[in-house]
């Protein structure tokens, strides 16, 4: 990301934060089945994974970080990869103490999550999320999104990778970019425009070039800003 000089966003990435640690460690089959046949081992698993977090966490705060920044996957295309109750049970505390860390500090705390987690983000809000990644419009609803969260959320993404960037032309690229900022930041705010995901080498060039025109457009900088 570029800034004007002297400004900055600095956030440490817990990426793998819950979730994906426990299951990239166990096997994602596996850890799934735990869940429900070894719920003593999950216990212990996770609880060790959130000390480690929980310090990890601390330790960034007291170097003066600007804000957090996680991700953790919960969603498929549509809906949750486990219940929203066994989501609550196992992860929405554990994540409550890391998220204090930073909100008691009175910083931001920024979500990635991918998938349909529409079930759970008033939890997600309760414990103290200030921002959420990607938006994924295929999955989560713009315009609903807004309507539900926009006092209580800002949203960091929303052209999506899977099917404008990928599949639509420049001008579709335009039009999404602009849709978006009109449900998103239609007071000209809360929206960190991006991409859904990361670029990957199926998105076309001129597409590439089309959202940072569009970017550029929306900012009313040069090109070299």
């Amino acid at each position: 990301m570029i800034v004007d000089e002297g400004q900055h966003f600095v956030v440490p990435n817990f990426g793998f934060c819950l979730f994906e640690r426990a299951w990239s460690l166990r096997g994602f089959e596996r850890f799934l089945m735990d869940l429900i046949l070894n719920p003593g081992f999950v216990e212990e698993l996770l609880e060790r994974i959130t000390e480690i977090q929980v310090v990890l966490a601390r330790r960034f705060v007291a170097l003066g970080v600007d804000g957090g920044y996680l991700g953790d996957d919960y969603g498929a295309q549509k809906g949750m990869l486990f219940s929203p109750d066994m989501w609550r049970a196992w992860f929405k505390p554990r994540l409550a103490r890391i998220f204090t860390i930073f909100r008691d500090a009175n910083l931001p705390v920024i979500m990635h999550s991918d998938g349909d987690i529409a079930s759970i983000l008033p939890d997600l809000v309760e414990i103290g999320l200030t921002a959420l990644n990607p938006v994924q419009p295929e999955v989560l609803d713009h315009a609903w999104l807004m309507r539900k969260f926009g006092r209580h959320l800002a949203f960091c993404g929303g052209v999506s990778t899977q099917t404008t960037l990928s599949q639509g032309t420049p001008p579709d690229v335009q039009t999404a970019v602009d849709l978006c900022v009109r449900t998103l930041a239609r007071d000209g705010t809360g929206l960190l425009l991006g991409p859904s995901h990361r670029m990957m080498e199926e998105i076309p060039l001129e597409n590439v070039d089309a959202l940072l025109a569009a970017f550029t457009a929306i900012r009313g900088g040069s090109d070299d800003r």
